[in-house]
Parts: C-alpha cells; structure tokens; sequence
C-alpha cells in the first residue's frame, strides 16, 4: 500500500498543473455562467379547496363519504388543468402571456397533498410578476370552468400569488452550482491523470524495467545531482598547485 500510495502521490505531483488547469478552466466558466449570464427563476402558487357536495330536500350536505370523494377525484381536477379545454381561453384572453395552448400546459403544474382536497397551482418563470399573472389567471380560470363540467358548488381560492411579496428564486444557487462545477473537474482531471499515466509506456522505476524485460535488477545508478560533484577545473588546479613527487613522498 506504501508503494501505491508513493506511486500515486508521484503521479500527483507530475500532473499537478494540468489538474490545475482544468479545475479552474471549469470552475470559472461555471461561475461566470451562472453568475454573469444565466437568470435566476422565480416560482408562484395559489390554493384552492373544492368542495362537491350533495343536495338533499334542497340543502347541501356533506358527509365523510364525501369528503373522502372528492379527495379521491382530485386525480380527475389535476387531469381537467392539462386539458386546451381549461386553458384555450387564457390563451385568448391574455396575449401578453406570449403563450400557447401547450405553452402554458406545460408551464403549470399541480400539485395536492396526500389525504386533503387542497390543490396547489404553481408556476415558474424568469419573471416573479410575470408568474404571479398566469397563477393567478389559471386559478380564476379553474373557478369558472370546473363547475361548468362537474357537479361542485363550493370552490374556494385559498390564496392568490402576491405579486409584491419577496420573490425566492427556484432552484440551486449559484454558489452551490461552483462548488459542484470545482468538485466535478477536480475528479475529472485525477481521472485523466490515472489516464495520461496508463497510456504512459515509458520506463519510470526499476520495478517497470524487471516487469519489460522479466528480468531482475542486479544494480541501480543514482541520479547525480549537479552541486554533488566539483567542476573537473578544480581537479586541474589542484593537480597545478602540487608539487611534483609530493605523493610518493615519505616521513
């Protein structure tokens, strides 16, 4: 494990720049992206509660039973809101929506929560204001038209979309999108140094010379490093500044 961790902290070292490199290349269009140039995404929503209650002796009565209908028939409002039934008049009441039929199918989305027959109507959009407008304008839409086609006399908006509310922007923020972009390079670029390394056929350790030629190392030459050894000038001036026969002198 020693060796491998040695190997590997080489392989570090030898790469380090080119990692570097695409570390930060990413990083940094990542965050001039999302900072710079990409606009944020704001999200508005209103609750409604639909009610269909009985007539009975020309009152209105609901039971249990019924409240356990119509939470069971909120699958069928939810399919109702994807229909160009529901949404061809918005279309051609409100041409500053700038959308289509399918456009704005695709642009709401509805939503209930297990065991209550409150349904939340939401939209997203670049613009809060914009948002708040098509909720809104759906919402209404619903109220009229649902009871137009199914037996139900009370629907009540719970809450409409405040276009003067402090809008939060959907999604992940900016920041959460760099440190993921920095996490992302970062194991990129070990995974192509692991590459480079693998593709590298040259010959680095006495262990890759006995692996080529299956054969064992019988000695290793160090590497000499330059400050190691005197310049052979000094040899000569020392050669010059002896006297002749001094070597084989004796006491």
């Amino acid at each position: 494990m020693d060796i491998e961790l040695k190997t590997i902290l080489r392989m570090f070292k030898k790469r380090f720049w080119l990692i570097a490199l695409i570390v930060f290349t990413i990083t940094s269009l990542v965050g001039a992206y999302f900072y710079l140039y990409s606009k944020p995404t704001y999200e508005a929503s209103t609750k409604i509660i639909v009610n269909k209650t009985r007539q009975i002796n020309g009152q209105s009565e609901l039971n249990a039973g019924d409240v356990e209908t119509n939470m069971k028939i909120m699958g069928t409002y939810k399919d109702l809101m994807k229909t160009e039934w529901m949404m061809k008049d918005i279309v051609s009441a409100h041409p500053e929506f700038n959308l289509g039929v399918k456009d704005l199918i695709d642009k709401v989305s509805v939503s209930d929560s297990s065991g209550s027959q409150v349904m939340t109507f939401s939209v997203k959009d670049r613009s809060y204001e914009r948002a708040v407008q098509i909720v809104n304008a759906v919402t209404k839409q619903f109220y009229k038209k649902i009871p137009e086609l199914i037996e139900v006399q009370n629907i009540t908006i719970l809450n409409e979309a405040d276009a003067k509310a402090t809008p939060d922007r959907v999604g992940a923020s900016p920041l959460f999108n760099v440190v993921i972009a920095f996490i992302v390079s970062f194991i990129l670029g070990i995974g192509l140094m692991f590459l480079l390394e693998h593709l590298d056929d040259t010959i680095k350790s006495e262990r890759d010379i006995e692996i080529a030629l299956e054969l064992p190392t019988l000695a290793i030459i160090s590497k000499i490093h330059r400050q190691d050894y005197k310049p052979h000038a000094d040899k000569h001036a020392l050669a010059e500044n002896s006297k002749v026969g001094d070597k084989y002198a004796t006491n």
